[in-house]
């Protein structure tokens, strides 16, 4: 009996309204028919468009005071007129009914008012409660289309794309091919994508978080601000691909071909990119910030406002390529490239350029650090070096053809050799 009586006591009270979406969710979530979803919608709607009707029910506790309130002053004014006609004739009758009706409209004024106050605080209080079911729905309806999605697209990849039998993206003798396809709802998030091809495949927006794509052809591919953090990309092809406001974080781009791919304002921080193509590519505004750049092939890249703090770049090949006002502060320069460059008001403070090429550099307005810590850089006449000029000629030895060693590591003989004028 005992547990009976406690059973009774922790059973869970819900109101009719959350049985009803207990209701709906249960049979979203078992039926998932078309024709039951739009049912269950129709009702809802049915549910959400009740309102209040116009006078409310008072509650018994208030009936109840109201009743002994008005039985009490009509016999109270009873009372009165009948001692006053008792004492004093026929008069006081007449004034105790106008009394009455006096006081009787008086109430009756304030019974409105009582009763609008407490209809605008139930409407009230069905509104917040309405805005709580609608938002609470909602937040349902997301989670089963988001299941809904990621079984759609899970049969899309293994029973529409892929052979039977076969693991995504993979197979003996074939590759996905999802070539000039719409997968920007499609989540790929750590698939196995080997050798895909998806050329010209739009996936702006797309997760493809942790994705192994090994050596897959993304030429062409749309992928405006794509998640590609972390994932494979070692020998891929994104040659023209868009990663404009792409997430390329900790990915592994080891030999990819990124040639005149539009990477505008994409994060590449901390990603391997060593011996990559990346000629000719838009990289404005991009964090490259520890980034992994040895070996790699930057040449007439625009990387106009990058953030390369503590990116290595040893023998990284940055000829022609346009660098106003990057930030390379402690960047790893050593035996880079920099022919022709442009790296006019760039930041190259504590940066090492040991062994670099500035031949037709353009250093103005640049913020380097102490010339005498550039050790061996060639340079020739037509680098411009901005407010180090005079010191950099002090430093400096020609090694022929034009061109000269910056602190060579054999020391200068600026004492027997005549430097020419350098431009500014």
């Amino acid at each position: 009996m005992t547990d009976n009586r406690d059973r009774h006591n922790t059973v869970e009270v819900v109101t009719a309204g959350q049985a009803f979406e207990n209701l709906r969710l249960h049979i979203a979530e078992h039926a998932g028919e078309p024709d039951v979803e739009a049912g269950w919608a129709r009702l809802c709607q049915a549910m959400d468009e009740e309102r209040p009707t116009a006078r409310w029910r008072r509650s018994a506790a208030w009936l109840s005071w109201m009743r002994v309130a008005k039985v009490s002053v009509v016999s109270g004014l009873i009372a009165a007129s009948v001692v006053l006609a008792a004492t004093g004739g026929w008069w006081p009758a007449p004034l105790g009914v106008l009394m009455f009706l006096v006081l009787a409209d008086i109430w009756r004024q304030q019974e409105v008012r009582w009763e609008a106050e407490e209809h605008e605080k139930r409407e009230r209080r069905y509104q917040k409660e309405l805005v709580i079911r609608r938002a609470a729905r909602a937040a349902r309806r997301d989670e089963l289309d988001q299941a809904r999605r990621a079984r759609h697209d899970f049969e899309f990849l293994t029973v529409v794309v892929m052979p039977a039998g076969c693991p995504v993206g993979h197979s003996e003798g074939a590759a996905a091919d999802f070539t000039g396809m719409d997968l920007s709802t499609v989540v790929l998030s750590k698939l196995n994508l080997i050798g895909a091809k998806l050329s010209g495949t739009i996936l702006d927006g797309t997760s493809l978080r942790g994705a192994n794509l090994y050596g897959a052809d993304l030429s062409g591919a749309a992928l405006f601000r794509a998640d590609l953090a972390r994932a494979d990309l070692t020998d891929a092809i994104l040659v023209g691909a868009d990663l404009t406001g792409a997430d390329l974080g900790g990915a592994r781009l080891a030999g990819a071909n990124l040639s005149r791919a539009r990477m505008t304002g994409t994060v590449l921080s901390n990603a391997v990119l060593q011996g990559a193509n990346i000629t000719e590519a838009d990289l404005s505004g991009a964090i490259l910030s520890a980034a992994e750049l040895s070996d790699t092939d930057l040449s007439g890249a625009v990387l106009a406002g990058a953030y390369l703090c503590g990116a290595h770049l040893h023998s990284a090949n940055l000829s022609e390529a346009s660098m106003p006002g990057a930030n390379l502060r402690n960047a790893y320069l050593y035996r880079a490239n920099l022919s022709r460059a442009d790296l006019s008001g760039a930041n190259l403070t504590h940066a090492v350029l040991t062994h670099a090429v500035l031949i037709d550099t353009d250093l103005s307005g640049a913020d380097l650090s102490a010339p005498s810590d550039l050790q061996d850089v060639t340079w020739s006449e037509k680098t411009l070096w901005g407010r180090y000029r005079s010191e950099v000629q002090r430093k400096s030895i020609p090694i022929g053809r034009g061109r000269y060693k910056l602190n060579p590591q054999g020391g200068t003989t600026r004492d027997t050799v005549l430097m020419p004028s350098v431009p500014v």
